[in-house]
């Protein structure tokens, strides 16, 4: 029986933010898997790269981080506006598989916070805080904008 593999991944991948992707085998035997990131469509650069030993019944987890410093120089100011992709590449002996992901740099919450519940027109100065949040919703160190 030829081995079943099963690779989880996030619909769109966020830059400068720990994105996490499972892999898992079934079947007698582990393999060793070479999971990498290529700019899409270029295929230039690997922005990331992993090696796993995966075993049958232990999924393997792991993060991955877009850094946009690792892109290569022309890959965001080429359509600045269009979705620009990545190219997610799983390969093994036994296996290999690509799929593009759509990347974006929207990563986060905001919290907005008053300091009083409604304000009427009357009222001149309202007292706001703004607080971006990382995914996990503690503080962000990114500028809001």
């Amino acid at each position: 029986k030829a081995q079943t593999f099963y690779l989880t991944a996030p619909s769109t991948l966020r830059l400068d933010s720990d994105e996490t992707i499972a892999i898992a085998v079934e079947g007698k035997d582990g393999a060793l898997v070479n999971v990498y990131i290529q700019d899409f469509p270029g295929k230039i650069k690997n922005i990331t790269q992993t090696v796993l030993e995966v075993w049958p019944g232990r999924p393997e987890i792991f993060k991955i981080n877009l850094n946009p410093a690792a892109f290569p120089a022309d890959f965001f100011k080429t359509n600045p506006t269009s979705e620009k992709y990545v190219s997610l590449i799983v390969n093994s002996q036994q296996f290999q598989k690509e799929i593009q992901i759509p990347i974006t740099n929207k990563a986060g919450y905001v919290f907005i916070q008053t300091d009083k519940p409604i304000y009427t027109p009357k009222q001149k100065t309202a007292h706001i805080r703004i607080i971006p949040l990382n995914e996990d919703a503690l503080p962000s160190n990114k500028p809001f904008k």
